[in-house]
């Protein structure tokens, strides 16, 4: 365990031996070369975190993507968050390097497709939505379902021995 060396994308430990990293898939050159940078090979940047400080990560936002304080609101809010693709690796660790500074918890991803699904932005914030309305369903059913009822005609009579009179 004494001879790992440590991704260049994730930073984690992992084997000399590997031929990509286990956690992130990010390939490795053996004899420690530096891997060239393939100018086919496209990145994506996800939001993980904001932070502890949102509104410096929203700041950032607005600042470097141009977008409105609305959406970059709704970027910290429903995370993971597609922020952006379609990027040279140079790129993406530029974009990382500015939002980790004020906080946020950012990953670099390999789009192995190079056409990253448009709708991942919006089903994160639909399946969210989704999630709390079944929770709270749920929440409902079991404080509705707290009487005592047969598990077979689910009648409520819990007397005992009711049935041998």
């Amino acid at each position: 365990m004494g001879n790992l060396i440590e991704c260049p994308m994730c930073g984690k430990m992992i084997s000399p031996n590997a031929a990509m990293c286990p956690n992130c898939g990010e390939p490795m050159k053996k004899n420690d070369e530096q891997k060239e940078e393939h100018s086919d090979d496209k990145y994506y940047l996800l939001l993980e975190e904001p932070g502890e400080t949102s509104l410096d990560v929203n700041n950032k936002l607005v600042d470097l993507l141009g977008i409105s304080m609305d959406v970059a609101i709704s970027m910290t809010k429903y995370t993971p968050y597609l922020i952006l693709d379609d990027l040279k690796l140079e790129e993406a660790k530029d974009y990382k390097d500015k939002l980790e500074s004020v906080g946020a918890v950012i990953s670099i991803k390999l789009d192995k497709q190079n056409d990253y699904i448009d709708s991942l932005e919006n089903s994160n914030i639909e399946d969210a939505e989704n999630i709390k309305e079944t929770q709270s369903i749920k929440d409902t059913e079991n404080v509705e379902d707290n009487t005592i009822k047969c598990p077979t005609c689910r009648s409520t009579n819990s007397k005992k021995d009711w049935w041998f009179k």
